[in-house]
């Protein structure tokens, strides 16, 4: 088991480990993780993703995961900057918001349906790597 307990969702290579709140990237030369409790302004989620674009092993496909796996634990845009507004997350909501996100998550992932979140299904099926 890892440090941050077991991952129960992914994106492509990123993993969700609730117990830690941490998303986290790994492959055979990489572990990386972000600590979602220092996501609570859009400028932190926005820092993030530009971190990890800057790195070696940030290509398109494991930063478009990131975002994925951002929009659905935080849901930016109403919890961070609906409408151009900037907003910021209360650091005590926190965990109680990124866990029912990651449980709606869950749930629409094991339901079919058609509309904007079905685009993201294709790519909850693939295995995380090895």
């Amino acid at each position: 088991m890892s440090l941050w307990g077991r991952a129960t969702t992914h994106w492509g290579p990123w993993a969700f480990h609730p117990t830690a709140l941490v998303l986290r990237y790994q492959d055979e030369e990489t572990d990386y993780a972000i600590d979602l409790r220092r996501c609570t302004t859009s400028a932190e989620v926005l820092d993030w993703i530009v971190q990890i674009e800057s790195k070696a092993w940030g290509t398109p496909p494991v930063v478009g995961y990131l975002v994925a796996a951002l929009c659905d634990l935080l849901n930016p845009q109403a919890s961070l900057c609906s409408d151009g507004e900037a907003w910021e997350i209360d650091k005590d909501d926190l965990p109680s918001l990124v866990l029912a996100n990651e449980r709606g998550t869950r749930w629409f992932r094991e339901h079919e349906r058609r509309g904007e979140r079905s685009k993201l299904d294709r790519y909850a099926t693939e295995a995380p790597p090895a």
